[in-house]
């Protein structure tokens, strides 16, 4: 029999449930992400404009690369306009997840041949990275190369 207090009960017991599910939802969200990725936003975003005059002398050197995964490493290979090897440049590699800071590291990116850089370090695990050479020529130009890699094994 369907009495006034059962019907509360029932009501009760659903929106409990409701709430006691949101909270569980709440708590695996802020785990798994904790909001912003940038370190300091405020001022990343200042540096926008020169961000972005950086991406048009870069365009102007008319440097084509690619970026590999072979065995854990990575790889860059960077070409000029008529397809020769770009030689002598230095600088590092930032590895990372596309979703999450945990992982993220630093490597040095040492020159195996003329025109191909390898990242030194820990190869990668399995799964999607996201990979940033920052890299200069002995002219102090800079050159920036962002792709993501899907690693498999």
């Amino acid at each position: 029999m369907l009495t006034g207090r059962r019907v509360f009960m029932l009501l009760l017991s659903f929106f409990l449930l409701i709430f006691a599910v949101n909270g569980v939802f709440v708590y695996v969200s802020l785990r798994s992400h904790p909001g912003t990725t940038a370190r300091d936003a405020y001022r990343e975003g200042l540096e926008y404009n020169r961000v972005l005059e950086r991406a048009e002398r870069q365009q102007a050197l008319g440097w084509r690369a690619q970026i590999l995964e072979e065995g854990g490493a990575v790889r860059l290979r960077v070409q000029d306009v008529a397809g020769a090897a770009v030689a002598g440049l230095a600088g590092e590699v930032q590895v990372g997840r596309p979703a999450s800071d945990i992982e993220d590291r630093k490597l040095a990116a040492v020159e195996t041949a003329p025109g191909s850089y390898e990242a030194t370090g820990t190869p990668l695990a399995a799964g999607r990275w996201k990979i940033v050479f920052e890299m200069k020529d002995g002219a102090g130009r800079h050159f920036r190369v962002e792709d993501e890699l899907l690693v498999a094994r």
